[in-house]
């Protein structure tokens, strides 16, 4: 095999492993039944993780409100919250969203991952 043509293989091999470990930032989204609410990339403001497990996001204020008259509408319903297409989570609402931040409880590991879902990161392998 020729030096240009192992040039070629290793570079199509080295775009194929990029391109396995590029990711898209996945949506979050709210759902029950037919009804959804997709959170708009840009009004995720912060997603932050915790040494001792969980997961901390804010949204922007348009995103809060939005929210909150979603929540409104499904009293004491059952929410799907999705990332991307996979259901991470459900919740049944007692209350409406009333703004600020959202802490969920979950495992360090998890919340990375989860983090990572929403702001298209990738760890190391």
């Amino acid at each position: 095999m020729s030096v240009l043509v192992r040039l070629g293989v290793a570079a199509l091999f080295a775009a194929h492993i990029a391109s396995a470990y590029a990711a898209a930032a996945e949506p979050l989204s709210f759902t029950v039944e037919g009804d959804s609410y997709v959170v708009p990339r840009d009004d995720l403001v912060s997603v932050e993780t915790h040494e001792t497990g969980g997961l901390t996001f804010c949204l922007a204020p348009g995103a809060e409100k939005a929210l909150t008259d979603f929540t409104a509408r499904h009293p004491d319903e059952t929410v799907s919250i999705a990332i991307g297409d996979t259901n991470v989570f459900y919740l049944k609402i007692v209350k409406p969203y009333g703004g600020g931040c959202i802490n969920w409880p979950l495992h360090p590991k998890v919340a990375q991952n989860y983090r990572n879902m929403l702001l298209g990161e990738v760890t190391a392998q």
